[in-house]
């Protein structure tokens, strides 16, 4: 049983060896992404690691980050940005919107379900957030 979990282990170290070679090629991670290298690879699946290499790879792919690594900094602050602004925008309207706050609170109630059945154990999403008042609430099912 041994050889089979270290067989399976050293599987994994290679592909993700793979990965990182592909998305990092450099050591002091410059240059850009080969995204066909990329696809390539993904297609037998992305190892599911801590630091956030599954998000990376959808990232660069969906065209979400910019293959040249250089600029992933900014696209990622830039995203983050808009992001912020399309919450808060939504969270405005359905103020003054009584059908708007319907949809919203439908849409969050359908999202926290998923989140819950798909991944209870991500902590992330345990974590309280502000609405659109400043006041903290929980992102997780039963908030």
């Amino acid at each position: 049983m041994a050889g089979i979990c270290d067989t399976t282990r050293s599987g994994f170290n290679s592909r993700l060896e793979l990965f990182e070679r592909v998305l990092f090629g450099t050591a002091d991670g410059r240059g850009t992404v080969d995204t066909e290298q990329l696809a390539a690879l993904c297609i037998d699946g992305i190892p599911d690691t801590a630091d956030g290499l599954r998000a990376t790879c959808w990232q660069l792919l969906l065209g979400c980050l910019p293959v040249d690594r250089s600029q992933w900094a900014n696209a990622r602050d830039e995203g983050r940005r808009t992001y912020a602004e399309l919450v808060h925008s939504v969270q405005k309207q359905a103020e003054h919107d009584t059908e708007a706050a319907m949809q919203l609170q439908t849409l969050g109630t359908q999202i926290r379900a998923d989140i819950e059945r798909t991944q209870p154990d991500i902590s992330l999403f345990r974590q309280p957030i502000a609405d659109s008042d400043g006041r903290a609430r929980s992102m997780g099912a039963g908030s």
